[in-house]
């Protein structure tokens, strides 16, 4: 079993006692400490390189800076940016880049000769990689109410607002990026279903839907050219409903 399997169950079993501890939100916590506790580096594979220029890709090396253990899970009142951590990741992979560039193919007069020779021919040379990765990333507490925007280490990969009554009914939001891949956006209702693709990756049975838990599901995106993951940080709204008694 993978590494992210094992965070899977994690949270599972965290989820269950922290119930019995402290009801919905011991649950809530419960589940992530699981999670950090035993989630890990997925399973890497390698991808063969068979042209010259760059060398291989270097998957084993891919940089994961904000994905630490046993973090408590944040709490919001307002509007606040919050920088996700990681809890789950897999399918590391990279895209050669490729080149056409034109060399000599040498030739010249024989013995005596003094002719000029030569013409050229079409080669085909990597000189990079395209990295890419499908990881979540927990944010807060939910549920929230507004999405206003997602950075991307510094610069803003998607501006809102995008609110939950806006997302169809439904308790995930969609977003595309053009240049960097596809998000889904939980807003964490205590009705959310369960994130598809991690279904096909580690089953339904170890795939709680993290109801009470924002985050965000990011299905294979571009990185860079280095297997360095982006931080993300997250402007999200939260107006908890207050009784005065």
């Amino acid at each position: 079993m993978s590494n992210s399997g094992g965070g899977i169950i994690g949270g599972v079993i965290g989820g269950v006692i922290g119930w019995f501890v402290g009801g919905p939100t011991g649950a809530y916590l419960g589940a992530a400490i699981g999670f950090g506790l035993t989630s890990g580096v997925a399973d890497i594979g390698s991808v063969s390189n068979t042209e010259s220029g760059a060398g291989s890709p270097d998957l084993a090396e891919f940089s994961i800076n904000t994905c630490e253990e046993g973090l408590p899970i944040p709490d919001v009142l307002g509007t606040t940016k919050i920088t996700g951590n990681i809890i789950w990741h897999c399918c590391e992979r990279a895209e050669a880049i490729v080149e056409q560039r034109e060399v000599g193919t040498g030739g010249g007069g024989g013995k005596g000769g003094g002719g000029e020779g030569g013409g050229t021919a079409v080669e085909s040379v990597t000189v990079g990689y395209k990295y890419y990765m499908t990881w979540a990333v927990a944010v807060c507490l939910g549920p929230v109410d507004t999405l206003h925007a997602i950075y991307k280490n510094d610069d803003i990969a998607y501006e809102g607002p995008y609110e939950r009554a806006d997302a169809e009914g439904q308790s995930a939001a969609w977003l595309a990026f053009n240049d960097f891949g596809t998000f889904t956006f939980y807003y964490g209702t205590d009705d959310q279903d369960a994130e598809p693709h991690l279904v096909q990756h580690v089953g339904a049975d170890l795939n709680p839907p993290m109801r009470g838990l924002c985050y965000c599901f990011v299905h294979d995106c571009y990185v860079g050219t280095a297997p360095r993951v982006p931080t993300l940080s997250f402007v999200v709204q939260k107006c908890p409903e207050i009784t005065m008694s």
